[in-house]
């Protein structure tokens, strides 16, 4: 489970990036690394997990643009930020909604949404159950 990039000016012909986010090896994200959203800072949010046991329960992770080349990413620290998938954000004014799936005790999934407040610069402030 990779991510690749492509770009087009007319949605008919594309330019190919091709992989831009790949698993680690050795790492919790070292069978796949799926972008599920691109975050207003620049970074985006993946899912990933180590084993092929793990389908069904990938973790949440952060990427940051490496600057080398379009599009490509890099994981941002060791470990996975949650134990969710599918991660969603729409900015709104004041802040952002989140969606996203959380892993429930029997083992189940369930899609939950926040609203989070973002500050003055407009990073993000508080979560509130929404």
């Amino acid at each position: 489970m990779t991510t690749a990039y492509a770009t087009s000016a007319d949605g008919i012909e594309w330019e190919w990036h091709g992989t831009v986010l790949a698993p680690r090896p050795g790492t919790w994200d070292q069978r796949g690394a799926r972008l599920t959203a691109v975050l207003a800072d620049g970074r985006a949010a993946y899912d990933g997990r180590a084993s092929k046991e793990e389908n069904w329960f990938e973790c949440t992770g952060l990427a940051r643009l490496t600057g080398s080349r379009p599009g490509e990413l890099e994981q941002a620290g060791d470990g996975a930020v949650r134990d969710v998938r599918y991660l969603d954000v729409l900015p709104l004014p004041g802040g952002y909604r989140i969606w996203y799936e959380a892993r429930l005790p029997d083992e189940s999934h369930e899609l939950r949404t926040e609203l989070i407040g973002a500050d003055a610069s407009g990073q993000p402030e508080r979560a509130a159950s929404g």
